[in-house]
């Protein structure tokens, strides 16, 4: 993508500057750094749509047990996937939950993403969550959302 906007902001000046001069590189490198970026964003788009077939012909069993896998890469996707369905997502809360609590940034990060597509009204109450904060203060905050949510689960 960075590689894709700067090819398009260096031949968008250069060509705009042989054409027009000066304002022809400004407006070269503007017009031609966004078609760098799409260009740049393709194979990340492709390999998406690639992902989102793979799922979506998966059956829930299946994706819920690959969600569960500590290898899981795309986590949210999963999710997501799930909630198209229109199967139950508090199940899937504890798995969030530990990646929140996950030793590795990564993981945290999936978490993160996770929580915020499938849970934005948990991400709100986590307001001051960092994925780049220390381990110890990623679980206290899952934690505390944890026993929130079984509390409310329980009664």
């Amino acid at each position: 993508m960075f590689l894709g906007l700067g090819a398009g902001i260096a031949l968008g000046w250069i060509g705009g500057g042989r054409l027009l001069g000066t304002l022809g590189s400004l407006v070269g490198a503007i017009v031609f750094s966004y078609a760098g970026l799409l260009v740049g964003r393709l194979p990340e788009i492709l390999v998406l749509r690639m992902l989102w077939g793979k799922l979506a012909v998966l059956p829930s069993d299946e994706l819920r047990s690959f969600l569960r896998r500590a290898t899981c890469p795309i986590p949210n996707l999963v999710l997501v996937e799930l909630r198209r369905r229109g199967e139950d997502m508090h199940q899937e809360l504890g798995v969030i939950l530990d990646l929140l609590g996950s030793e590795t940034i990564a993981q945290r990060g999936h978490g993160w993403a996770a929580l915020t597509s499938v849970f934005p009204d948990l991400a709100c109450q986590l307001a001051d969550y960092h994925v780049g904060g220390s381990v110890a203060d990623c679980r206290n905050q899952s934690e505390k959302v944890r026993r929130e949510w079984l509390e409310t689960s329980a009664g």
